[in-house]
């Protein structure tokens, strides 16, 4: 995923949004198809979800957060909608950021049948999500 974030991405700012080769700024983040053995079931997890300050936000719009899920078929990249499974972690999260977890079903072992459940909340109409 590195090598792949690094040819996007041209200039990374302090304040942890990142700027593509126009004008625009956007929050990029990846994570792996891993298994959870305390759940017994594959989660991508991302961290260090940084919240936009309103400030970023125009016409309320805010910066995009891209997602790329690495997985045995590939990279899969979605625009994430800042409210999909998003929560808390903890005394880290003012620090830190947020963390956004996207689950398989619990006691899954086919990681085929998790990631095509993954995907389908992150397609589902009834959030945001590109």
């Amino acid at each position: 995923i590195r090598s792949v974030v690094n040819e996007i991405v041209k200039e990374v700012p302090d304040d942890n949004f990142r700027r593509d080769s126009g004008d625009s700024t956007f929050q990029l983040r990846g994570a792996q198809l891993t298994w959870d053995q305390r759940r017994r079931g594959w989660v991508f997890q991302f961290q260090d979800i940084k919240l936009p300050h309103q400030s970023r936000c125009t016409d309320g719009r805010c910066p995009p957060l891209v997602l790329a899920l690495y997985s045995p078929l590939g990279i899969h990249v979605y625009q994430h909608d800042y409210t999909l499974s998003l929560s808390t972690h903890g005394v880290r999260t003012k620090v830190g950021g947020h963390v956004i977890r996207l689950l398989g079903p619990q006691k899954e072992d086919d990681w085929r049948i998790a990631l095509g459940v993954i995907l389908a909340k992150l397609d589902a109409d009834t959030n945001d999500c590109e």
